[in-house]
């Protein structure tokens, strides 16, 4: 019977090999496998880290099977200036750094400096839930000003903040499927430069947010999926300087399905709703990426329903520009939701964007 003699790894810059070796599921002196190696090569593409895969296997002609699988290592040092005109805040620019593979071992930072309608920096340090890797978590600390695009009052957010995710049972053959759960603590210092909408008479609430979530994801793949669907379930206590409470639960649900070379149907649906009256910055808005073709704070409300659907052209392979990969996509959508007004619960008209 044919077995696994070796594995070798071709082109490795900063990826650490033995972090590779545990995502496979070959293993060496186990028989070999087409299929696995098939899931293998799966598992090493969902980890967006290499812009080519491609494996090779010899014989030795007493059964052993050598496999080599070269890969090209993406650029994770990516340093990119922008500037943007948003619904929200008008005109901002900054300079976003990122690095995707910190320590070989899919470990994510990004920092993010801003001006203009949106002042501060922001800095997030992850690590991802992977085959391997049951337990993920990320860390974010913020100093953030900026003026409110519809009331016009001025809010800086300074937070800190810690979550945990972890994987239950596990990842099925041929699918990137994750079932985890996530648990999350954030500290926020929220300052008004009009006191009547804080809690606190000075102006500044100090807000606590507690969260749990559940998701279910068996898509096919993590970037653009082409069939399966992913499912999310969460709930957040907020506290204002240990006096004012609320709560909030939100459901999204994505469904993703081929119905012909290269193009895919997806249906996505959210309802995000409070258990009690929210102060007016909690509120909900929609406009700009999250309801396209509707200017930001054209609707707002304590709670709301979205849901979209898309025919998504994909092309069925990947760009590469000096080694970073990115997949296009061309989408025809219709979008439609509710809004609730602060007096009700769903309560609100429909309407189509």
């Amino acid at each position: 019977m044919p077995f696994v003699k070796s594995i070798r790894f071709k082109g490795l810059r900063i990826t650490r090999e033995e972090f590779l070796l545990r995502e496979i599921g070959s293993r060496v002196g186990q028989p070999f496998s087409a299929k696995q190696l098939q899931e293998d090569l799966r598992r090493l593409e969902n980890l967006c880290l290499f812009s080519r895969i491609s494996s090779r296997i010899t014989e030795d002609g007493t059964g052993g099977r050598d496999i080599t699988i070269n890969i090209v290592e993406a650029f994770y040092w990516l340093a990119i200036p922008y500037i943007v005109k948003s619904d929200h805040y008008g005109y901002y620019y900054g300079l976003s750094f990122s690095h995707s593979n910190v320590g070989g071992r899919k470990h994510d930072l990004a920092v993010n400096g801003m001006w203009g309608g949106i002042r501060g920096f922001e800095t997030v340090y992850a690590s991802s839930l992977t085959y391997s890797r049951p337990i993920a978590f990320s860390a974010a600390m913020a100093d953030v000003k900026s003026v409110h695009p519809l009331w016009n009052y001025e809010t800086r957010n300074r937070l800190a903040s810690l979550r945990l995710r972890r994987r239950i049972g596990p990842v099925s053959q041929m699918f990137g499927s994750l079932n985890y759960l996530s648990l999350g603590f954030e500290l926020r210092s929220t300052r008004f430069n009009e006191p009547e909408i804080a809690f606190d008479p000075d102006g500044e609430d100090l807000i606590s947010t507690l969260s749990l979530s559940y998701t279910n994801n068996n898509s096919d793949i993590f970037i653009n999926p082409r069939n399966g669907h992913v499912l999310h379930l969460g709930l957040e206590y907020w506290n204002a300087n240990l006096e004012n409470h609320f709560g909030e639960f939100s459901i999204r649900y994505s469904k993703y399905q081929t119905v012909a070379k290269n193009l895919v149907l997806a249906a996505n649906a959210q309802m995000d709703g409070n258990l009690r009256s929210v102060p007016r910055y909690a509120y909900k808005f929609l406009g700009g990426s999250n309801f396209r073709g509707c200017e930001y704070g054209d609707y707002y409300g304590e709670s709301l329903f979205l849901n979209n659907y898309e025919i998504r052209w994909l092309p069925g392979k990947r760009w590469h520009v000096w080694k970073i990969f990115f997949e296009p996509v061309a989408a025809l959508f219709a979008d439609f939701a509710l809004i609730g007004p602060h007096d009700s619960f769903f309560k609100g008209r429909l309407h189509q964007g």
